[in-house]
């Protein structure tokens, strides 16, 4: 099987902050050349078919740098980085590791990028810096060779010979490494596409969930609001003489509302009904505070649904409860609903069948096909 090493040119990538080059007299420079010499021996090539890439010469303000750089990048099978707090912060250096992983991605490899440790990053060694710098992160995961020691000591010296003759070897035996099939290669793109089709029809039956969530809560509320209109006309036509108190928990209807709490109950209402949301929940509040079921109902679907007010499902509960113990048949709705679904309480089916059944004895259309639905 072919490799990288085959084919007929073969070139590298060094990636370094020319700051660092100069502060160090060209130290950098040197080294990339005595990597080169070495690593073109262990390969059996020659100075026409191998050469590690160095930009040399800056570039000029106003060139189309990043084509130069991916030109560079594009033609190289193997990158080594020299990793120093200026390289790190370099926009050119970034853009350079940044290009290279694309290009590794592209070969179908892993491990063609050689990072040399050369002056300390202490990010590199915070965890929890690193993990913010995915730069960082990267070159921890590529097992980095730290070259600190070698730093200061002459490029031409045993020492460091003997480190770039261990550091070239990395390369050429990752260099020499069988190039995956293309039978593997298709494998990994079939793969790939499956994943995205899986991802996509996930956030399809998620879409679906949501607008079917969404349509039934809108049903819920449509029939909660009817029944609540056709109560308060029922009311307005018995005028009862005095108010009986209810039962509570009984599913009968809500006793007769003061005539104080009726102008406050219609005020809350004519607001809702103009889209003054926030002088709703504030007319409701007074109402449903002195007792009054419908203004209750009215004040916890505003907390529930957020309208004029903080959305707070829990207090959307007590307001409902509050409703639904003196029979008002949208409270008691709404009130399974919350325990079905347990929004502002722990869920509890066998309390959110008791809260349909009672809304559903008074005629209220969702809690009976919700009884349908839960199988009751």
């Amino acid at each position: 099987m072919s490799s990288l090493a085959d084919r007929p040119e073969l070139i590298g990538f060094f990636s370094y902050s020319r700051e660092d080059d100069e502060d160090s007299k060209g130290a950098l420079s040197a080294l990339r050349d005595r990597i080169q010499r070495e690593l073109r021996g262990q390969l059996g090539r020659s100075a026409r078919d191998f050469r590690l890439w160095q930009d040399r010469e800056a570039i000029a303000p106003g060139k189309l740098w990043e084509s130069e750089l991916k030109a560079a990048v594009a033609q190289s099978v193997f990158f080594i980085p020299i990793v120093t707090p200026t390289s790190v912060r370099s926009t050119f250096c970034r853009f350079e590791f940044e290009a290279f992983l694309a290009r590794e991605q592209a070969l179908g490899r892993d491990d063609l990028i050689f990072p040399l440790l050369y002056i300390r990053v202490p990010a590199l060694e915070n965890a929890a810096l690193r993990a913010a710098e995915p730069v960082l992160t990267m070159i921890a995961r590529r097992q980095y060779v730290d070259w600190r020691e070698f730093r200061h000591r002459d490029v031409y010296s045993t020492q460091v010979g003997e480190a770039i003759e261990r550091l070239c070897s990395k390369i050429a035996e990752a260099l020499d490494r069988p190039d995956p099939s293309e039978a593997e290669n298709q494998r990994r793109r079939q793969e790939a596409e499956q994943q995205r089709q899986s991802e996509a029809e996930k956030q399809r039956q998620e879409e679906e969930r949501r607008r079917a969530q969404e349509e039934a809560e809108q049903q819920r509320r449509r029939e909660a609001e009817r029944q609540r209109r056709e109560e308060e006309q029922r009311r307005q036509q018995e005028r009862p003489p005095s108010k009986t108190p209810a039962t509570v928990g009984a599913g009968s209807a809500p006793s007769a509302p003061s005539q104080a709490q009726a102008s406050g109950y219609a005020a809350a209402q004519a607001a809702f009904d103009r889209g003054d949301y926030e002088t709703a929940a504030s007319q409701a509040r007074a109402v449903g505070a002195a007792g009054d079921a419908r203004a209750q109902f009215l004040l916890g679907l505003l907390y529930e649904t957020g309208r004029g007010i903080a959305q707070d499902d829990a207090v959307a509960v007590q307001w409902y409860r509050k409703a639904a113990d003196q029979g008002d048949v949208a409270g008691q709705s709404n009130l399974g609903f919350m325990y079905e679904t347990g929004r502002g309480v722990a869920q509890d089916y066998s309390l959110a069948v008791q809260w349909y059944r009672k809304a559903a004895d008074q005629g209220n259309a969702y809690a009976q096909a919700s009884l349908v639905r839960l199988g009751k």
